[in-house]
């Protein structure tokens, strides 16, 4: 390695090694909300990533899109917001149509369904307000959870190990018998 490409090195590395903490952080702090402390939604610094499983909302989310909901205290009507039932653990994402019967209430619906939701919705139920809707992103998910697609992430990283194993195997050892000053006193007799 030469010195102008140890700086770059290093610097690429510092890159990753970013890039990968900035993936670890959030992941493991959702998962072990989810997983360990049973959060309906789990959130990192006042987000949560949810992925839609109904098509209730249709036409503005659909089933399979990824949800950003973003924790606040200000919420009004026209608001898509997701919220946790109380009979239930299972998060909601539906638009504040109406305030509800009582203060800090609402009352909510999905876009595709024809009526309102039965339950009023409290404030304290609210997890966040949709913030983005990044479309199709759950088909991916649910295709690596639920079809296989992990066997097939595994796979292909094992034949990328193999395929670098095999060709530092095959790669021609450099001469090292050779002294470049003794062929070139033979050149010059």
């Amino acid at each position: 390695m030469t010195n102008k490409t140890k700086p770059i090195t290093i610097v690429l590395w510092c890159i990753v090694g970013v890039i990968l903490l900035l993936i670890i952080i959030p992941t493991t702090s959702l998962l072990i909300q989810k997983y360990i402390k049973k959060a309906s939604v789990p959130m990192f610094m006042g987000y949560a990533f949810l992925i839609v499983a109904t098509g209730s909302m249709n036409g503005t989310i659909n089933q399979g899109d990824m949800v950003i909901v973003k924790k606040t205290d200000d919420y009004s009507l026209g608001d898509i917001v997701t919220y946790v039932e109380t009979d239930g653990n299972l998060p909601v994402t539906h638009r504040i149509i109406n305030y509800g019967p009582e203060e800090g209430m609402f009352i909510t619906k999905g876009d595709a369904n024809p009526t309102a939701d039965v339950n009023p919705v409290s404030v304290e139920q609210v997890a966040g307000e949709v913030v983005v809707v990044i479309p199709k992103v759950g088909i991916f998910f649910d295709w690596f959870i639920h079809g296989g697609g992990i066997v097939y992430i595994i796979a292909m990283v094992a034949i990328a190990i193999a395929g670098v194993y095999f060709w530092n195997l095959t790669k021609p050892e450099p001469d090292t018998n050779t002294n470049p000053t003794q062929d070139n006193n033979e050149s010059q007799e």
